[in-house]
Protein backbone atom coordinates (compact mmCIF):
# COMPACT_ATOMS: atom_id res chain seq x y z
CA UNK A 1 0.00 0.00 0.00
CA UNK A 2 1.14 3.61 -0.69
CA UNK A 3 2.39 5.36 2.56
CA UNK A 4 -0.42 7.76 3.14
CA UNK A 5 1.89 11.23 3.94
CA UNK A 6 4.00 10.37 1.08
CA UNK A 7 0.94 10.50 -1.17
CA UNK A 8 -0.68 13.44 0.62
CA UNK A 9 2.67 15.10 0.41
CA UNK A 10 3.34 14.52 -3.60
CA UNK A 11 -0.25 16.09 -4.16
CA UNK A 12 0.67 18.88 -2.29
CA UNK A 13 3.66 19.50 -3.77
CA UNK A 14 1.41 19.19 -7.38
CA UNK A 15 -1.16 21.80 -6.00
CA UNK A 16 1.64 24.36 -5.24
CA UNK A 17 3.24 24.26 -8.20
CA UNK A 18 0.10 24.50 -10.26
CA UNK A 19 -1.04 27.34 -7.51
CA UNK A 20 -4.61 27.90 -7.77
CA UNK A 21 -5.87 25.59 -5.27
CA UNK A 22 -7.03 27.00 -2.16
CA UNK A 23 -6.97 23.50 -0.34
CA UNK A 24 -6.12 19.75 -0.45
CA UNK A 25 -7.59 17.46 0.79
CA UNK A 26 -7.15 13.29 1.25
CA UNK A 27 -10.40 11.78 2.34
CA UNK A 28 -11.16 8.16 2.74
CA UNK A 29 -15.07 8.12 1.03
CA UNK A 30 -17.40 10.21 -0.04
CA UNK A 31 -18.66 11.57 3.42
CA UNK A 32 -15.57 13.03 4.22
CA UNK A 33 -14.95 14.76 1.37
CA UNK A 34 -18.68 16.37 1.43
CA UNK A 35 -17.72 17.34 4.93
CA UNK A 36 -14.81 19.29 4.12
CA UNK A 37 -16.54 20.67 0.75
CA UNK A 38 -19.01 21.93 3.23
CA UNK A 39 -16.63 24.08 4.99
CA UNK A 40 -15.71 25.77 1.98
CA UNK A 41 -16.75 29.18 0.38
CA UNK A 42 -17.94 29.43 -3.24
CA UNK A 43 -15.85 29.49 -5.62
CA UNK A 44 -13.13 28.04 -3.93
CA UNK A 45 -10.59 25.24 -5.97
CA UNK A 46 -9.59 22.11 -4.08
CA UNK A 47 -7.49 19.29 -5.15
CA UNK A 48 -8.94 15.57 -3.59
CA UNK A 49 -7.38 12.99 -3.34
CA UNK A 50 -9.32 9.87 -2.45
CA UNK A 51 -7.04 7.39 0.21
CA UNK A 52 -6.60 4.32 -2.43
CA UNK A 53 -7.68 1.35 -2.33
CA UNK A 54 -5.50 -2.08 -2.91
CA UNK A 55 -5.43 -5.21 -3.91
CA UNK A 56 -2.67 -7.70 -3.43
CA UNK A 57 -2.21 -11.15 -4.72
CA UNK A 58 0.41 -13.74 -3.18
CA UNK A 59 0.87 -17.26 -3.30
CA UNK A 60 3.95 -17.07 -1.38
CA UNK A 61 6.18 -14.34 -0.39
CA UNK A 62 8.43 -14.20 -3.13
CA UNK A 63 4.89 -13.45 -5.36
CA UNK A 64 3.47 -10.89 -3.72
CA UNK A 65 1.88 -8.44 -6.31
CA UNK A 66 0.25 -4.97 -4.94
CA UNK A 67 -1.92 -2.39 -7.42
CA UNK A 68 -3.43 0.26 -5.29
CA UNK A 69 -6.41 1.77 -7.39
CA UNK A 70 -6.38 5.63 -7.00
CA UNK A 71 -8.66 8.51 -8.03
CA UNK A 72 -7.72 12.60 -8.00
CA UNK A 73 -10.55 15.13 -8.14
CA UNK A 74 -9.77 18.60 -9.54
CA UNK A 75 -12.94 20.97 -8.28
CA UNK A 76 -14.56 24.37 -7.58
CA UNK A 77 -16.68 25.24 -5.37
CA UNK A 78 -20.11 26.56 -7.23
CA UNK A 79 -23.69 26.50 -7.97
CA UNK A 80 -24.32 26.36 -11.14
CA UNK A 81 -27.92 27.18 -11.08
CA UNK A 82 -26.54 30.83 -10.79
CA UNK A 83 -24.30 30.49 -13.83
CA UNK A 84 -24.82 30.76 -17.53
CA UNK A 85 -24.11 27.84 -20.01
CA UNK A 86 -21.06 29.95 -21.27
CA UNK A 87 -19.68 30.33 -17.80
CA UNK A 88 -20.08 26.40 -17.01
CA UNK A 89 -18.42 25.91 -19.99
CA UNK A 90 -15.37 28.72 -19.16
CA UNK A 91 -15.28 27.12 -15.61
CA UNK A 92 -15.10 23.63 -17.31
CA UNK A 93 -12.23 24.83 -19.83
CA UNK A 94 -10.60 26.18 -16.87
CA UNK A 95 -10.64 22.96 -14.60
CA UNK A 96 -9.69 21.16 -17.36
CA UNK A 97 -6.91 22.99 -17.99
CA UNK A 98 -5.53 22.44 -14.34
CA UNK A 99 -6.61 18.78 -14.49
CA UNK A 100 -3.97 18.68 -17.50
CA UNK A 101 -1.22 20.48 -15.95
CA UNK A 102 -1.26 17.80 -12.89
CA UNK A 103 -1.38 14.70 -15.38
CA UNK A 104 1.63 16.55 -16.98
CA UNK A 105 2.93 16.53 -13.75
CA UNK A 106 2.70 13.13 -12.46
CA UNK A 107 4.05 12.05 -15.80
CA UNK A 108 7.13 14.13 -15.92
CA UNK A 109 7.55 12.54 -12.24
CA UNK A 110 7.54 9.06 -13.50
CA UNK A 111 9.89 9.75 -16.46
CA UNK A 112 12.87 12.27 -13.97
CA UNK A 113 15.83 10.22 -14.15
CA UNK A 114 17.87 12.49 -12.05
CA UNK A 115 15.85 13.18 -9.13
CA UNK A 116 15.45 10.58 -6.44
CA UNK A 117 12.98 11.05 -4.23
CA UNK A 118 9.81 9.45 -2.84
CA UNK A 119 7.48 11.64 -5.66
CA UNK A 120 9.83 10.12 -8.19
CA UNK A 121 9.45 7.05 -6.63
CA UNK A 122 5.88 6.82 -6.53
CA UNK A 123 4.87 7.98 -9.82
CA UNK A 124 7.38 5.60 -11.65
CA UNK A 125 5.43 2.79 -10.27
CA UNK A 126 2.05 4.02 -12.78
CA UNK A 127 0.70 1.10 -14.16
CA UNK A 128 1.41 1.45 -18.16
CA UNK A 129 0.87 5.16 -17.69
CA UNK A 130 -3.16 4.81 -18.18
CA UNK A 131 -5.06 7.62 -16.60
CA UNK A 132 -8.64 7.48 -17.09
CA UNK A 133 -10.47 11.07 -16.81
CA UNK A 134 -14.45 11.90 -16.15
CA UNK A 135 -16.30 15.08 -15.47
CA UNK A 136 -17.41 15.84 -12.66
CA UNK A 137 -20.95 18.25 -12.60
CA UNK A 138 -22.34 19.27 -9.35
CA UNK A 139 -20.51 16.61 -7.27
CA UNK A 140 -21.20 17.03 -3.68
CA UNK A 141 -21.63 21.11 -4.68
CA UNK A 142 -18.81 21.22 -6.97
CA UNK A 143 -17.55 21.09 -11.09
CA UNK A 144 -14.26 19.66 -12.14
CA UNK A 145 -12.52 16.56 -13.11
CA UNK A 146 -11.68 13.17 -11.92
CA UNK A 147 -9.20 10.83 -12.69
CA UNK A 148 -8.58 7.24 -11.82
CA UNK A 149 -5.40 5.31 -12.48
CA UNK A 150 -3.21 2.58 -10.35
CA UNK A 151 0.13 2.37 -8.90
CA UNK A 152 2.23 -0.82 -8.00
CA UNK A 153 2.76 -0.20 -4.47
CA UNK A 154 4.76 -3.57 -3.82
CA UNK A 155 8.64 -2.96 -3.64
CA UNK A 156 7.94 0.84 -2.29
CA UNK A 157 9.07 1.54 1.02
CA UNK A 158 10.93 4.85 1.27
CA UNK A 159 12.24 6.51 4.53
CA UNK A 160 8.86 6.67 6.27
Amino acid sequence: MIPLKIYKGLWDAIAEKVGTFNNVFCVSDESEMQDRIDQLSDQEYLLVAVIPSSNMTALDLDTVSEIDNCVLYVLQKTDPSTMTPDEILDQRSHLQWLMTEIKFMMLMLAGDTVNYNDFTLLMKKLTDGKIHTDPEYNYLGCTGWSISFDIKSNEFYPNQ
